[in-house]
């Protein structure tokens, strides 16, 4: 698989384990500007509902973060 692929599969998981293990009705995913990946990894969040937030966590330039319903 590649690596985007990869990713792609994490992110997934991520989301189903916050949602039916852990009840979660949300997630923030803190994501390195400077990741190769970036760009491909934001637009597959986006595509899925993912929005770009920073409340009501402190900033941190080095990062973005995506916030996802689940």
């Amino acid at each position: 698989a590649t690596r985007l692929r990869k990713i792609i599969d994490a992110r997934n998981g991520v989301l189903e384990k916050a949602e039916e293990d852990l009840g979660c009705t949300g997630v923030v995913m803190c994501l390195e500007k400077n990741s190769p990946d970036l760009g491909d990894l934001l637009h597959s969040l986006m595509y899925v509902g993912g929005t770009i937030t920073t409340l009501p966590f402190a900033p941190n330039p080095a990062y973005i973060l995506v916030g996802l319903d689940v």
